[in-house]
């Protein structure tokens, strides 16, 4: 496999890693400093106060971009293996790079405003993530379940379908609990567990494990597109400065040797 193959496929694998090395830093960072009351906070609250929040924002930003990155290289490699003849097929590959790029912006908005600064443009971040990652998750579904029927003898495609259907479903239910939760409860930010009763503690503490877990699993679906973006090939012209002005420097010396027969001919 050539070197800039393995960088292609590497993509989905940086993005997981990315993300999950956002959350672990985070977390133990804010727990070091005692930033947060409770043994499992909201992702947001772990970083809401530097050092914390600075990994987080450079780790999360860094994990958007090859986020966008990776579904790019995941609608190239649709469009060539199923094509774009099928109205269906164009819609849901074109309508998935664009939902991915929304949940890829909510990222960003997530590590680079946090609860401490403009909290509902964080908290609109963290539901564009969470909500349009899913969606991308149930159209990649789609698609590779159209693969498999174009190609039932790779047996490959099959396991990736059973994996991409657990994960998918795992996570749509983790993300519906949290936003339901989200909306009724209205956590507010370093909340206390001490002051509150059983009931809102157990609330609590399921409102933030459907969170992580949610996150995780979003990072590890992507992970599963390392296999599809495998027949990508990435290739690159570069031209030679000479290559490039070569014509304009053709056409210079035509024109100066136009004007000078032009010259000679005026004084003739």
């Amino acid at each position: 496999m050539p070197p800039e193959q393995i960088g292609i496929i590497s993509s989905p694998f940086l993005t997981f890693t990315l993300l999950l090395t956002a959350l672990i830093t985070s977390y133990v960072v804010s727990y070091n400093y005692g930033f947060n009351q409770s043994k499992l906070p909201t992702i947001s609250d772990t970083a809401a106060w530097s050092p914390a929040s600075c990994w987080f924002a450079l780790m999360v930003t860094a994990t958007a971009y090859f986020s966008f990155f990776t579904s790019v290289l995941k609608f190239y490699e649709t469009r060539s293996n199923l094509g774009h003849s099928s109205k269906q097929v164009k819609f849901l590959n074109v309508g998935g790079l664009i939902i991915n790029g929304i949940a890829s912006l909510g990222l960003y908005l997530v590590a680079n405003f946090p609860v401490t600064t403009v909290l509902w443009i964080h908290n609109t971040g963290a539901a564009m993530a969470f909500c349009f990652g899913n969606t991308y998750e149930v159209i990649q579904t789609v698609l590779t379940v159209l693969m498999t029927m174009k190609f039932p003898k790779v047996k490959k495609l099959k396991i990736i379908l059973v994996i991409r259907c657990v994960l998918n479903t795992l996570c749509i239910a983790t993300t519906a609990v949290y936003m339901c939760l989200l909306l009724t409860e209205r956590y507010s930010k370093f909340y206390s567990t001490d002051l509150a009763s059983d009931e809102e503690v157990t609330k609590y503490y399921i409102f933030t494990s459907c969170e992580w877990t949610a996150a995780f699993i979003l990072g590890l679906y992507l992970m599963t597109l390392s296999y599809d973006i495998s027949s990508v090939k990435v290739q690159l012209r570069v031209k030679r400065v000479s290559e490039a002005f070569s014509p304009q420097v053709e056409n210079i010396q035509m024109q100066s040797q136009a004007e000078t027969f032009q010259a000679k001919s005026d004084l003739i």
